[in-house]
């Protein structure tokens, strides 16, 4: 379980900025582009000790990590995102699948709701779409807050 929780929050991690800091006191910034079950970092567009050059594709070998820390904290959390389509919408919570090791929710089987935005099509998505938007923009106003 404790496991499970390390990759959910890699994946929610995944497309963001990231600082890695080496063993070896070295820093690299990047993008979060990809990881594997034994926690090597697949970085994009990465950038060694503030540098001004940035490397397009950089693996990192677990061996070599001291540890990883956000730069940019995700902002979708599909299960806050679900109860409020139940409140909202007046959606049944059986008809709202949430997947929050991959930052994802399915809403009756055909849309599909994540960071990245709503998919799928109909009157349903379009009354989503905008909830998301406005559930986006509200979570912005609140990290620009803090």
């Amino acid at each position: 379980m404790a496991s499970k929780r390390v990759f959910s929050e890699l994946n929610a991690l995944l497309d963001k900025q990231v600082t890695i800091k080496l063993k070896d006191g070295r820093t690299i910034k990047g993008t979060l582009y990809g990881f594997d079950d034994k926690l090597n970092i697949l970085l994009k567009n990465a950038t060694e000790n503030e540098g001004n050059s940035s490397v397009p594709t950089m693996l990192i070998y677990s061996d070599y990590i001291a540890y990883l820390s956000a730069i940019e904290a995700p902002i979708f959390n599909p299960d806050e995102f679900a109860r409020l389509i139940v409140s909202k919408l007046n959606i049944r919570e059986a008809d709202i699948k949430t997947y929050p090791e991959a930052g994802v929710l399915v809403i009756l089987n055909n849309i599909r709701v994540s960071d990245k935005g709503v998919e799928g099509s109909g009157p349903l998505a379009h009354k989503i779409y905008g909830l998301y938007t406005e559930y986006i923009e509200n979570k912005k106003k609140e990290i620009e807050k803090r």
